[in-house]
């Protein structure tokens, strides 16, 4: 949990001359969107335990935006989502149409390009991930787990802007790579699922897979903590 004496998680929403209309915190913003997929639902029910840990710890760096904390964040993000990128891609069996847009290092690492690694980052990123061989099952969990702060990126690019616009302006093509199209895709990640399951055991083996991709992240999240408050 984030200690009480920080600052709270806040989003400004921007009119189109960039004053400030509203405050929303990032804690009550919605999770997941609305979805007919009941694998989605499953999922989502069968791991709750784990959102909270992660959420807290991919959102902290926001509570005080700055460039320094958005490196770290894109740092982290790119820390864990190029070793799973490269086990999804190498997973048999997955449809290669839905990786395309969803394995996002490419935009990651031009963001970290345009800001600068500082020595902190790099020793982060010297610090290789391990991810398991995976099944077709398996890799669904894991792109479930990777998918979800998507689904946070507008609340990012808003705070972003709002409080660090150098940073936004030198780096977001990691967080435009979804504007208005996050839910879309969350969608369409649940139709996939929802197709690809073929019976109980199957919808099992991607629970497994999203368990062990949660559990992977949060340590990973926890060895890379920011200290920069």
């Amino acid at each position: 949990m984030l200690a009480q004496t920080q600052p709270a998680l806040v989003i400004a929403d921007q009119t189109d001359d960039h004053t400030i209309r509203d405050i929303t915190p990032i804690s009550q913003a919605v999770k997941h969107p609305r979805h007919s997929s009941w694998m989605l639902s499953r999922l989502t029910n069968e791991t709750k335990r784990h959102h909270v840990g992660i959420d807290e710890g991919l959102l902290s760096a926001f509570a005080i935006p700055s460039i320094g904390s958005y490196r770290h964040f894109l740092a982290r993000m790119y820390g864990f989502s190029a070793p799973v990128g490269t086990a999804l891609l190498a997973a048999p069996g997955l449809d290669a149409d839905l990786l395309v847009s969803r394995v996002r290092t490419g935009w990651i690492a031009s963001d970290l390009l345009g800001l600068g690694l500082t020595p902190v980052e790099s020793a982060m990123l010297q610090r290789r991930l391990e991810i398991p061989e995976l099944s077709a099952a398996q890799a669904l969990g894991w792109l479930y787990v990777s998918e979800r702060i998507t689904l946070r990126h507008e609340l990012i690019r808003n705070r972003l802007h709002a409080e660090a616009p150098d940073a936004f302006r030198i780096a977001s093509d990691y967080l435009m790579s979804t504007s208005g199209r996050a839910h879309q895709q969350w969608n369409e990640l649940g139709r996939a699922l929802d197709r690809a399951v073929v019976d109980h055991d199957y919808a099992d083996q991607i629970l497994a897979g999203a368990s062990e991709a949660f559990a992977v992240q949060q340590e990973w999240i926890d060895a890379t903590s920011y200290d920069g408050f």
